[in-house]
Formats: structure tokens, C-alpha cells, sequence
């Protein structure tokens, strides 16, 4: 079939505005309903800090850390650096299945806490929770 000769060819145009709103409409649906996949080694560390801060201050088989900035208490007893290693070399050798609990002030310095974390696995400890401290 021919077109008629009086008629020209009649162009088909997509209506664009419609098509642009739809596809911001599907990117902000994904970006609303988006969620992030957490490690699971983190979800390790979350357990263990609110199993630890559920738990009595004082329990056997219990060993509590707490670091400050430019300080390091074990059991509430305040500590120098080297006197932090021989300690925990003292009570990993007595009983490495303690549980260590290590109190983060929020102020600390993250190299002391790292460093902390370092000297209790080089002592022989297995079970390391962290909990982190409020402002006061």
C-alpha cells in the first residue's frame, strides 16, 4: 500500500516528559528501599558488647579493661603501658578463657585501643568484647 499522495507521513513522537518522571519515580523507590548489607563480623562485635554490658561489673571469669585517653585501667585499677602487658601476660597465664571485656571512653585515642586489643590477643586471650562508654 501506497500513501496517499495528499497526506505526508505523519512522524510518531514518544512522549518523553512521561517517560523521564517514571524513571525518576523507580530511582528514588531503590534509593528509599535500599539497605546496606552488614559484615558479619561486625554483627559479632554488636552481640558481644550488649551480652558484656548486659552482664554483672563484678562476675568470675570476668576481666574488665577500660581505656581512657592516655590511660589504661584493668579492674578499675589504673596502669601504665608496660605494666599492662606484664598484667595480662599474669592473668592469660592463670586463665586464658577469661572473657575481656575492654570499656572504650568515647575520647580515647583508636592507636591505644588497638594497641590494647594487640597486647590482650599476644597474651593469650580468645574471647575479646568491646563496649563503647557514654559521654559521662
Amino acid at each position: 500500500m501506497r500513501p496517499q499522495s495528499g497526506r505526508r507521513a505523519e512522524i510518531l513522537s514518544l512522549p518523553l516528559a512521561a517517560m523521564v518522571d517514571i524513571v525518576f519515580l523507580l530511582l528514588v523507590y531503590f534509593l528509599v528501599t535500599y539497605e546496606d548489607e552488614t559484615p558479619e563480623a561486625l554483627l559479632a562485635v554488636q552481640q558481644a558488647a550488649i551480652a558484656a554490658a548486659e552482664a554483672p561489673p563484678m562476675q568470675t571469669g570476668l576481666l574488665e579493661l577500660e581505656v581512657r585517653p592516655g590511660q589504661v585501667l584493668i579492674q578499675g585499677v589504673p596502669r601504665r603501658a608496660a605494666e599492662v602487658r606484664d598484667a595480662l601476660t599474669t592473668l592469660a597465664a592463670l586463665d586464658p578463657s577469661l572473657a575481656v571485656v575492654v570499656r572504650i571512653h568515647p575520647q580515647a585515642p583508636a592507636a591505644e585501643v588497638v594497641r590494647l586489643l594487640d597486647e590482650c590477643r599476644g597474651a593469650g586471650f580468645e574471647n575479646l568484647n568491646l563496649v563503647a562508654l557514654d559521654q559521662n
